[in-house]
């Protein structure tokens, strides 16, 4: 019975592998969290929501894109989806599948930090205008909860937002921070 189980287990996991198959899976991760965003009162307005998902340019060199964006006030939050699988060797706490993890999402919100930075540093661009905004914040997202080192956890200006979270995280700050949720 056991056997049968972990046979199961293996074929319900996703595949690890790169190409078509995570672009595929990241792309409805990105899309997911955009449509659960625009289901609250934090959804982007018109002229933010244009940038969802468009190359920024800055001075005929891409910077980023953003895979989803929610709104608060006057303030951006871009977020960047990382669809990170969390395997079977993870949940056992295999060391150096950890440890990859880990660095992995590190060096992505070192690298978001830097792009964040330069959107806020210059908010027109190329073919983006953020000068209506008093600040750009961002997040990298995953679909679960992984190990980072405590230097790179830390919460934004907006209570209850942190530089990194889970789907499921940022969901419940949705829910809970929200006093109505649009239905459409």
């Amino acid at each position: 019975m056991a056997s049968a189980h972990r046979v199961l287990d293996k074929s319900l996991e996703y595949t690890k592998k790169q190409g078509k198959i995570a672009n595929t899976r990241g792309f409805f991760f990105e899309k997911q969290i955009q449509d659960v965003i625009d289901k609250t009162k934090y959804k982007p307005s018109k002229l933010a929501y244009k940038y969802i998902s468009k190359t920024l340019k800055l001075n005929n060199k891409a910077i980023t894109d953003f895979d989803a964006i929610l709104q608060v006030g006057t303030t951006l939050v871009a977020i960047s989806c990382k669809s990170i699988l969390q395997t079977d060797i993870y949940d056992k706490g295999d060391f150096k599948s950890i440890r990859n993890v880990t660095s992995s999402i590190e060096g992505y919100m070192d690298d978001w930090k830097t792009k964040i930075k330069l959107v806020n540093e210059n908010k027109k661009g190329d073919n983006y205008d953020f000068s209506s905004f008093d600040d750009i914040l961002g997040i990298v997202l995953t679909p679960t909860i992984f190990y980072i080192g405590t230097s790179f956890y830390a919460e934004l200006d907006i209570k209850g937002l942190y530089t990194h979270m889970s789907q499921a995280e940022l969901i419940k700050w949705l829910e809970e921070s929200s006093n109505e949720i649009i239905e459409k």
